[in-house]
């Protein structure tokens, strides 16, 4: 049996974010925004995964998921400077990973040109070197741009919250 997971302020981030990383992606079917084979199948399957809203709102509209995000945040006013010193923590602490990471791939691309015009004369197989400059290359990549859409995500998530905070 599963346990309740911790969510401060009775929100889920994880929910959340999800809703916030596909907003737009389930619109339609393979007649009104054809995406191709490939699109359509992923489309399909992400719909029967996601069947019932489970894993994720679906919000067609960046106005839409604007609308579910003030019907989930709570009603009650009390708790709204502690839930934005919150939620600007969270902000913060992907801003530092962000920078950590930008800070780290300087040095990994510098030894990834290393890697490549080192003498071939070396023991490392050539199919190696390839394999680790993808490696060193894609890695980075990938969490640039995951810290990236976080930073993005809590950007908007403050500014909605800022809004019903200040419209109460």
């Amino acid at each position: 049996m599963r346990k309740n997971t911790y969510m401060p302020y009775g929100l889920n981030m994880k929910y959340e974010l999800k809703t916030y990383l596909l907003i737009g992606k389930d619109y339609g079917d393979r007649k009104t925004a054809n995406l191709g084979w490939g699109g359509n199948l992923i489309r399909f399957l992400r719909k029967k995964y996601n069947k019932g809203e489970k894993k994720y709102a679906t919000c067609d509209t960046r106005s839409d998921w604007e609308t579910h995000v003030l019907t989930v945040l709570p009603a009650k006013n009390h708790g709204a400077n502690d839930l934005l010193y919150w939620l600007n923590s969270l902000k913060r602490k992907v801003d530092i990973y962000l920078e950590l990471t930008q800070i780290a791939v300087i040095p990994l691309y510098l030894s990834v040109l290393v890697i490549f015009f080192s003498e071939f004369t070396d023991p490392i197989p050539v199919l190696l070197r390839i394999f680790i400059m993808i490696v060193l290359v894609i890695c980075p990549l990938w969490l640039f741009y995951r810290y990236k859409m976080l930073s993005f995500f809590y950007d908007d998530f403050i500014a909605i919250t800022n809004k019903k905070v200040s419209a109460q």
